[in-house]
């Protein structure tokens, strides 16, 4: 039988406490001059019958003692709530700044109201206070009616992964997949969030508010009150050693670059200076961070909700060292839910975080994500009701969820480019000719057709056209696109390949080159992908394609240490901005191993990182990417990928955001209508 809780609090001084509650009259211990004893600042207890307990400001160690009375009873019974890892009724010694949970439901409460009485004391010192029950320095009144819950429905959400996440540590994550379970156990200082009519905003998060000095280089934000999941408080030196953390010239994490907006964040991740101190991020005190800026940065707080600014435990790092990330008892999470279990290559399951700060707004009790690699098995698994939402490519599985009338659609724009990429370093690829050859080689609008079943746009550019200059008018139709330019004056693609042969001294035949294909992956998507790639080479350049299938991780390894010739990939936008698609590809970057350096390009980015004028933005972006892509032939856009969603009727309050996937904070299951 499930219970929904009614909560009325009170808080009485002491003595009247103890008198109401009946626990006999106080008398003064000892009397005592040591520092000031501790109080219990709030107290509650949570649909799943946890009780939570803090004595905010109190730094000194403390024990918690519990007693629980049925208030309906004619007379008043006091009983003790004991738990094997107590003694004598007391938990064992806790911080007193952190937040505690003590689990109730052992006691299998029946529905009716009752009185709680939390008591604390100073850990191995006599208490201000002493009663019958023993001495103590605070107590706390707590009223609680529980009663049979309105619904039966389990707030249990079934969902799916193409892919394992290669690892939950918040400044090495890369993957989308990660991302996904990253953005529901970690809160940032802000969260993407929704108006009524779907527009995206930037929410209070982790910081209740901000405020940014008149020339715009000064962000000063404010903590709300909030715990990581083992009962630790969330404080702002959490954010400052996280971000630091990222910086690190000796790790070097791939979004270290996203970062370096930060006053001294270039010269520490170069180290060009060691003191850590010098970079624009400080605590100003326990709940309150402020980050300097070198300039005035127009898409800041767009970075304030990414990975790499979300809030660390230098402790848990230091334990657990190489194993923090993947080892399951290394995460601890601040965020709407926690990580409860990880089945690797099988299931990861998420749980509703009881020390949330915003818990109330969560109605999932657990989310399941079930990794499945195969389209068919996650479309199928939809249809038989084993989980509740899936993308769908094919146009028979979506024909038939369709003709079920038990699910919902969603069409996403993604903010995502699928591309190839070259390696420069490589004897074919080191010639832009080449490079751009198989540029033009790429047959767009059939593979949306075959590989994509329709659903995509070809992409000539590689930011999406929906993407905005910054919070203001998207980018599409505005210029002419670097590939299309390609394709108008070079109407003979195989022919400018047998330049480039011709010019690094390679037999101009194009059928003798020796060229492998690094694909990710081995389901029949990425099967059907990398034969469809071979296909159009050999149709319109006349090279005989090689494929070389390795599983995600490794492609992604043999990517960053130069081991291959051409790769296919996707890139996602971290944030709203053309400087998430562009500034990846600055030689600072260090994100993907291509070999492409361009001073200019470093120069055009950096401009259009601190100009404030949406105009000046524009013209610096629209010549980078020229140089990327027209002039240099770095990567191959071939499709701005979008997504039809099936999901479940039962599932309400469902969002999407490109840039930080699902957002299941909100989510809850009722039955459909």
């Amino acid at each position: 039988m499930k219970f929904k809780l009614k909560k009325s609090v009170n808080i009485l001084l002491c003595f009247i406490l103890t008198l109401t509650i009946n626990l006999g009259l106080n008398t003064k211990a000892n009397a005592l001059v040591e520092k000031a004893p501790p109080k219990i600042s709030s107290c509650e207890i949570t649909d799943n019958r946890q009780l939570l307990v803090t004595t905010k400001g109190y730094k000194g160690m403390i024990q918690y003692q519990i007693f629980y009375s049925q208030q309906n009873s004619s007379n008043i019974n006091w009983n003790l709530v004991t738990t094997p890892d107590m003694v004598d009724g007391w938990t064992l010694p806790i911080g007193g700044v952190n937040l505690t949970k003590i689990d109730l439901s052992h006691l299998k409460l029946e529905s009716s109201q009752y009185r709680f009485a939390i008591r604390v004391k100073r850990s191995g010192e006599k208490g201000k206070y002493s009663n019958k029950y023993g001495e103590y320095d605070d107590a706390y009144s707590l009223n609680a009616k529980l009663e049979e819950a309105a619904s039966k429905t389990p707030q249990i959400l079934n969902a799916s992964l193409n892919s394992e996440p290669r690892t939950l540590d918040v400044s090495f994550s890369t993957d989308t997949y990660s991302k996904q379970i990253l953005n529901e156990i970690y809160e940032g200082l802000t969260r993407i969030d929704h108006t009524a009519d779907g527009t995206n905003y930037i929410a209070p998060a982790g910081a209740s508010k901000w405020e940014c000095n008149q020339k715009g280089d000064v962000w000063t934000f404010f903590l709300r009150d909030n715990y990581w999941s083992d009962g630790v408080k969330v404080t702002a030196q959490h954010y400052v050693d996280s971000i630091l953390r990222s910086l690190d010239p000796i790790t070097s994490p791939v979004y270290s670059f996203l970062l370096l907006p930060i006053k001294n964040a270039t010269e520490f991740n170069t180290s060009k200076i060691k003191d850590k101190n010098q970079v624009g991020i400080h605590a100003i005190d326990a709940s309150t961070i402020q980050i300097t800026l070198e300039k005035p940065c127009p898409y800041f707080l767009e970075l304030t909700y990414m990975n790499v600014m979300k809030p660390q435990r230098l402790d848990l790092i230091e334990k657990y060292k190489d194993t923090y990330g993947t080892d399951i008892k290394s995460i601890v999470s601040n965020g709407p839910f926690l990580l409860k279990d990880w089945l690797t290559q099988n299931k990861i399951t998420l749980e509703k975080n009881p020390y949330y700060w915003d818990k109330n707004k969560v109605k999932l009790q657990q989310i399941n994500f079930n990794i499945m690699r195969n389209i068919d098995t996650r479309m199928n698994e939809l249809y038989l009701g084993n989980i509740d939402f899936a993308a769908s490519l094919k146009p028979e599985w979506s024909e038939k969820l369709q003709n079920t009338n038990k699910f919902n659609l969603m069409t996403a724009d993604k903010a995502t480019t699928s591309y190839t990429m070259f390696n420069q370093n490589d004897k074919y690829f080191k010639n832009s000719k080449i490079r751009k050859a198989f540029i033009l080689a790429e047959n767009r609008t059939e593979k949306i057709k075959d590989i994509y079943k329709g659903v995509g746009e070809p992409a000539y550019s590689f930011c999406p056209t929906s993407i905005p200059i910054y919070q203001g008018t998207p980018i599409k139709k505005a210029i002419k696109s670097p590939v299309i330019k390609l394709m108008e004056e070079n109407k003979d693609p195989k022919a400018l390949l047998m330049e480039g042969l011709k010019e690094i001294g390679e037999d101009v035949n194009p059928s003798n080159m020796n060229i492998t294909l690094l694909q990710s992956g081995t389901s029949p998507m990425d099967i059907e992908s990398a034969e469809f790639m071979k296909k159009s080479y050999k149709d319109i350049l006349g090279v005989e394609l090689k494929i070389q299938y390795e599983e995600w991780a490794v492609c992604m390894k043999n990517t960053d240490d130069g081991k291959y010739q051409i790769t296919q990939s996707t890139w996602v936008g971290d944030y709203n901005s053309p400087l998430s698609y562009l500034e990846m590809w600055t030689s600072s970057a260090g994100t993907f191993n291509t070999g492409f350096i361009n001073k200019k390009y470093d120069e055009l980015i950096s401009k259009a990182k601190v100009t404030m004028n949406p105009a000046e933005s524009f013209e610096y972006l629209k010549k980078a990417e020229d140089i990327l892509i027209y002039e240099e032939g770095v990567i191959s856009p071939s499709v701005f990928t979008k997504h039809n969603f099936f999901y479940r009727k039962e599932v309400k309050n469902l969002m999407y955001n490109p840039f930080t996937e699902f957002e299941f904070k909100y989510v809850e299951i009722s039955p459909a209508l």
